[in-house]
């Protein structure tokens, strides 16, 4: 619905001196939850300004997690769009895009904003991308009531969920969709040929992302390295917008990544969107013990390697999405990995991710010098 989009422009328009600009979702941070709480007994927070989309007007879990603390919460509902909205949105994004592509975005986007994006800036802009933008963006419940659920069902939930009607023939061609993993057609076999670095240089990179996309789920990924200037992070790689419409351009554009639930983590500001290190989930502020002990730990590998780490200030990239979603992070990753890997920054990666129902965490080291993804048997302590 765009929550976190429009919790964070108003930060960034009005700060939050003594304002708490929260989304609907914050309730699931304790830490976060207590702060809020701290700041209201103390005096030092006058008002709690909460998004939250339309549909979810009858309440909230944010305010039986305050406890018994006694404060007026002031609401924004964000709605969908409606398909004026969406089309005048798409011929902004893109004014070279045809009637019956406009017409896929209208009816595939559900009027969520960052899907219009997407579809827009989609380098074929056809329905099965369409499709497979939205099977990328539903979360988990939803996925499974679209998979077991009769079309009538189908129709009220997408309708309650985002206020808008979807017609039923429609159904079948996306339930098709969310049963097909797209990552046979996506670039990792198949990279953008027309930018630098597009497939990467050590083999092991190239399996570890194929096992990903064929057995894996709830697949997060994080990348730290000292190799690479912060101008080169906010510019070629694309962590200039907060979400994705800046960063079409560049090489996360290209690899048809987007910066949703996707970070560039310095020690002083962070770069895109709901960063595990962050103050807040709305917040570009990093909460400097929660960076400092994951920064120390991955620097700590690499010396353990005799890997020169690098003179840049160092960096931690971090992706992750909803259960099921893995398809961005991917995309994130290897655009990532296959650039470090073509300009020769040594880096650690972190592959977080879940296998039947086992969580599997395992950690490499990219050796520039041997041109090999080395796996860490045995993290350093710190």
């Amino acid at each position: 619905m765009g929550k976190t989009t429009t919790a964070k422009g108003i930060v960034e328009r009005i700060g939050e001196d003594d304002i708490k600009i929260i989304d609907d979702e914050v309730y699931r941070d304790t830490r976060e939850i207590s702060k809020i709480s701290d700041g209201i007994r103390s005096g030092a927070m006058k008002a709690i300004i909460c998004v939250r989309p339309k549909v979810s007007q009858e309440g909230t879990p944010i305010i039986t997690s305050l406890g018994n603390v006694e404060h007026d919460i002031e609401y924004i509902d964000v709605a969908t769009m409606t398909d004026e909205e969406i089309e005048r949105m798409a011929t902004t994004i893109n004014p070279r895009i045809e009637k019956e592509q406009l017409k896929s975005i209208v009816e595939f986007s559900l009027g969520i904003p960052l899907l219009v994006s997407n579809m827009s800036t989609s380098r074929d802009v056809t329905r099965k991308a369409c499709m497979d933008y939205l099977r990328m963006y539903l979360n988990q419940e939803f996925t499974y009531r679209i998979k077991t659920k009769s079309p009538e069902t189908i129709v009220d939930i997408i309708k309650t969920a985002t206020g808008r009607d979807i017609p039923k023939e429609f159904l079948e061609e996306i339930a098709l969709s969310l049963g097909k993993s797209s990552l046979k057609d996506s670039y990792f076999i198949h990279p953008p040929l027309f930018v630098e670095y597009p497939i990467p240089i050590s083999e092991r990179t190239s399996e570890v992302y194929r096992e990903l996309g064929e057995e894996c789920d709830c697949v997060r990924i994080r990348i730290f390295t000292k190799g690479v200037s912060r101008e080169i992070v906010t510019g070629e790689l694309g962590f200039s917008g907060y979400q994705d419409f800046d960063n079409a351009p560049s090489r996360i554009g290209l690899f048809s990544g987007t910066l949703r639930k996707t970070s560039a983590n310095f020690k002083d500001r962070i770069y895109g969107s709901e960063s595990p290190y962050a103050f807040s989930p709305v917040g570009n502020v990093p909460c400097p013990e929660r960076l400092k002990i994951n920064m120390d730990g991955f620097e700590a590998t690499l010396r353990s390697r005799r890997i020169s780490t690098g003179k840049e200030e160092p960096v931690l990239f971090e992706t992750h999405d909803h259960t099921e979603l893995n398809d961005n992070q991917m995309k994130i990753g290897y655009a990532l990995e296959t650039y470090f890997q073509g300009v020769k920054i040594p880096y650690v990666v972190s592959y977080g991710y879940r296998k039947g129902k086992e969580w599997i965490l395992k950690t490499f080291v990219y050796n520039p010098e041997t041109q090999k993804l080395e796996e860490v048997e045995n993290l350093p302590k710190l």
